[in-house]
Order: structure tokens, then sequence, then C-alpha cells
């Protein structure tokens, strides 16, 4: 009987030029293999696919680094008939955006422990620019020094009640009625169409009874100072049947002192506890810092009450790699978990605060040589109790 050989043939049956075109798919394959990864390679690094696709790549991300740490005494002037200074230093930290990722700098981010890399839309939302994030903080930091003086007098008991007399305006919007009326950031309003307004809530409800394309009256300043702008009213862009000036106001407070803070390029609220107890500080014999450097963050409403920030962590880090380094930083209640992962080149006791007052009563327990019972030390190898 004949057999069917169903094995292989022999390598040397296989005709050569078979052989010849299987040799040659190897190096082919290959060559199609890195030409294709470095493609994906140059596709991600450009940024070409969509964020929505895939999110993990520099385009779509910013970095957020240590900023300046910087003493606060070098930033506030306070004219009042006293005024005492400090053995020790108030820093008020930040933090730097990056928003033009390179590709090592997207790497090294995600590998280091005061470094956080965060979704692009984070700090820049749809239709958000970097100029828009920008101006913004600028606002947000004026309103945040107004509030920070009132929370310091009102802590030190200075009645400000009777101390609001009208809107400022803070920023004035380009194409806009303010601006063809030339108003200009510093103006204050005092009365619309002859009704007098204390302050911003007022005078956003008198201009607000009026209509679009209403004209209104506007006086800026009191006494000698007062002058009078017309303004036509446009339609407010969220809301066609809302009057619209384009003006951004707070309430005007007069102040029994002339309180100056030059803040330079910090911008955003986060500043205002550290302003707030500088202030303190400067208008009490008693040295809050007991020679020591105390660094914090935290937002301050005009009653004391702290808020959360972002960028806990890389404040931390900032605030100990400074050339003096702080030993202590006080931390909004709200952000303490995050706080507690820091890992700072250095130790530094964290103290939790959720009101001016309880940061003013921490810095007294240590200056008197006790922990405030929040405490807790960090430093590169993680945390332990202060």
């Amino acid at each position: 009987m004949d057999h069917l050989d169903t094995s292989a043939p022999p390598r040397d049956a296989i005709p050569p030029a078979r052989r010849r075109r299987r040799w040659l798919l190897g190096p082919v394959v290959f060559t199609v293999v890195v030409l294709l990864a470095g493609i994906g390679i140059t596709v991600w690094v450009s940024g070409l696919v969509s964020c929505d696709v895939l999110q993990q790549q520099p385009s779509c991300n910013v970095a957020l680094l240590p900023g300046p740490a910087d003493a606060v005494d070098d930033l506030i002037e306070v004219d009042a008939p006293r005024t005492f200074g400090s053995e020790g230093e108030l820093v008020v930290t930040t933090i730097v955006v990056d928003s033009q990722l390179t590709v090592v700098e997207y790497v090294a981010g995600l590998r280091d422990d005061s470094t956080d890399v965060v979704d692009r839309e984070t700090i820049y939302p749809q239709g958000r620019t970097v100029e828009d994030a920008r101006v913004e903080n600028e606002i947000l930091m004026s309103d945040s020094q107004l509030t920070a003086k009132v929370a310091a007098l009102q802590y030190l008991g200075v009645d400000l009640e009777d101390l609001t007399a009208g809107a400022e305006v803070v920023t004035v919007l380009p194409d806009t009625p303010g601006e063809d009326a030339e108003l200009t950031a510093g103006d204050v309003v005092t009365a619309v169409n002859g009704v007098e307004v204390r302050d911003a809530d007022e005078a956003v409800a008198e201009i607000g009874a009026f209509a679009p394309g209403d004209e209104v009256d506007l006086q800026l300043g009191d006494d000698d100072a007062a002058r009078d702008v017309t303004i036509e009213l446009a339609s407010n862009p969220d809301d066609a049947d809302r009057p619209y000036v384009g003006v951004l106001l707070r309430d005007y407070q007069v102040l029994p002192y002339d309180i100056e803070i030059e803040a330079g390029a910090i911008g955003g609220p986060s500043a205002g506890l550290v302003f707030s107890l500088g202030i303190v500080d400067r208008l009490t014999e008693e040295d809050l810092t007991d020679g020591k450097v105390v660094a914090g963050t935290g937002t301050i409403t005009a009653d004391g009450q702290v808020g959360p920030i972002g960028g806990i962590v890389q404040k931390v880090s900032g605030a100990v790699d400074r050339d003096d380094p702080a030993t202590v930083f006080l931390v909004p209640a709200g952000n303490w978990d995050a706080a507690l992962t820091a890992r700072p080149s250095r130790d530094v006791t964290l103290v939790r605060v959720a009101t001016l007052e309880e940061a003013v009563a921490a810095l007294e327990t240590l200056a008197t040589g006790g922990e405030p019972d929040s405490a807790v030390v960090v430093g590169p190898d993680g945390r332990e109790a202060a």
C-alpha cells in the first residue's frame, strides 16, 4: 500500500526563491514596526491625537511646580500711629504653572513628588486662555488684598461696618460701555442717577433696574473730587434682557490706616491668610513669628474664614527650599489631607487652621514653646507626630 507522507519536507526541498522571500520578510516587518513606532511617538509628542482620545500626552497636561516664597514683610506697608517689626518672617508661598511641557518635563513631572501633572483643562477650561487666567488672577489678587486688610482689622477689633463708601471698579472689559465712558480701575461709583450706593451690591441693583439702551449717570468719587459720566447700557452677553456696563465691581472700603500690599507677580486669592497675618503682626507689639520662619497659604474672607487653595504640596516644598527655610507651615483645613502627603526636602511642622483667629493662636502657642494640637512634621521620609 502506498503511504501519504504528511510531514513537512526537509528545508533543502523548499524552492530557493521561496526561501529567499521568507528570509527577506523579517527585515521588512522590523522596518515597518520601527517606522510605525516612530510615527506614533511623533504624533504623541506633537499632540496630534485629541485629548478626548488620549489624555496622557504632554500637550494635554500642565505641571504645577513650587514657586517663589517671599517674606510678606517686604510686601506690606502700614501707615499707622504705631507699627512693630518682627524677628522672624511670615512667608507667602506660590506655585508656577508650566503650560508648555516638553516630553522630558512631562515624564520628569510624573516622577517628581514636588510636581503635580494635571489635565490642562483643570487650569485652563475650554475657551479660557493663559492670558484670561492671568487677568482673572490679577483681579482675584486685588480683591484678596482688600479682604485680607478687612479681616486683619476686624480681628484687631476695628469696627468697619460704617466704612463702606461705594463700589470700586476693579477692571474694565474691552469693547464695552464702561470702556466707552472711559471708566478705569480704581474709580469709585458713589451714586447711580442720583441715588447713593454704599457698596457693589447696591450699585448693581440700581443699574439693574434699567434696560439695555437706557442712559444712566454715574457719580464717581465724592466731595470736590467727584465727577459724573453718562453711560448707554448694552445688552448683557448672557441675557439680552439685562443691562450691561462691562466692569467688575467690589465694595469700596474706607480703612482707618493706609495699608499697601505690593504683590508683584503673585496672582490669585491664596495669599489672603498670610497677608492678614502680616498686617496683624505689624499692628501688634507681640512678635507672631517669635523669630521663626513661618510660611502658609489660604484664602481669607472678611470675617476671617480660611479657605482651601490649589497646589498645597508644591507650596510646602517651595517653603522649605528657599535660602532661609520655613520651619512652620500653616495649612488650610480644607487642604490638610493633601498636605500630609508632601515630601519636602527638609522637615517642616504643618499646622491646620480654619480661621485667622486659629492661625494667630497657633503662632502664639509656638512662641511659648508649645505645640498646636494639629501639628504634624513632614519631611523627605514622610510624616510623624510633632
